[in-house]
């Protein structure tokens, strides 16, 4: 991937470090606690977290703190073992008073970021230029076929092979390829109506799973479950949008469609086996994970 380059005299750019599928909730007995593996980048004005990042708790713990605002979109790991409903409103509950913004279907802006009062005033006012929304997104099912009449079949995969519709609860049963779409449908939708109106800035949005099928590794592009990694969303959508960051695929890419620069930087799965002392020695899917990444908007 290519990271973004920056000029420490541009005082108008607003510089995103961006990372996501850390899957802590995957480390814990074989790294101390403390440990997450993301370095303080100086010259950042965000931090985004595009989901799987842990057990919601351990992200209030580890990131509460930061000095900067951390922007937050939940991921369907944080959903596993735990009912989904109650988890939304918990994670929201926890996060307040942190230096976590949750993005669960919201916009933010200047309002959220007043409350960090060690922050100059120049920063601030470099964000009320920005508008940032953000949630999970999910999938529409329709990609890889490009046909809705692959749906049925595409959403019956991902219900027998995915641990999503295994681990997730959702009321007094399980969480359903039905629900997702649901809820995507509920996202694209809030997101349609939020970006007709008129905003004299740069849009950030921020999701976990991919808006895009330009975001699939070529690997991956013929399979079925990647319908639900990746929406193609339409251009009236994507086109209003100048920066689209997100998870959930386990590949970096940074590339442009309809105007829309999309950038992925996840860590994914350990690779390596075993406890250590030393988290450096660990080995992760994703080799082109940049821990420091930027990306500007």
């Amino acid at each position: 991937m290519t990271a973004c380059g920056i000029s420490r005299d541009d005082a108008t750019a607003i510089r995103v470090q961006v990372v996501s599928d850390l899957h802590l909730e995957l480390l814990a007995s074989r790294v101390p606690a403390a440990w997450h593996g993301i370095p303080l980048v100086r010259e950042a004005d965000l931090l985004v977290l595009a989901g799987d990042i842990g057990r919601p708790e351990d992200v209030i713990r580890l990131f509460g703190e930061w000095p900067t605002p951390v922007l937050f979109v939940l991921g369907n790991h944080e959903f596993y073992n735990v009912e989904m409903i109650a988890t939304r409103k918990r994670v929201r509950d926890m996060s307040q008073g942190t230096s976590i913004v949750l993005l669960d279907n919201d916009q933010v802006g200047l309002a959220e970021f007043s409350r960090f009062e060690r922050w100059a005033e120049p920063r601030l006012q470099k964000l009320a230029g920005l508008r940032i929304l953000g949630g999970t997104l999910w999938t529409n099912y329709d990609y890889p076929s490009g046909a809705q009449d692959w749906r049925t079949l595409l959403m019956g995969e991902a219900g027998r092979r995915l641990n999503d519709h295994r681990l997730i609860g959702y009321g007094d049963g399980l969480f359903r390829p039905e629900h997702a779409l649901a809820q995507h449908r509920a996202t694209v939708s809030w997101l349609g109506e939020v970006l007709e109106a008129p905003f004299d800035g740069k849009t950030l949005v921020i999701t976990h799973h991919a808006p895009s099928a330009g975001s699939i590794h070529p690997r991956h592009r013929t399979h079925l479950l990647s319908a639900a990694f990746a929406s193609d969303l339409p251009e009236e959508l994507i086109g209003r949008v100048d920066l689209w960051l997100h998870g959930h695929v386990h590949d970096s890419c940074d590339y442009r469609t309809h105007g829309c620069r999309i950038v992925a930087n996840p860590r994914g799965h350990l690779r390596a086996v075993g406890a250590t002392d030393d988290p450096r020695a660990l080995a992760f899917e994703n080799g082109s994970f940049d821990a420091g990444l930027l990306v500007t908007v």
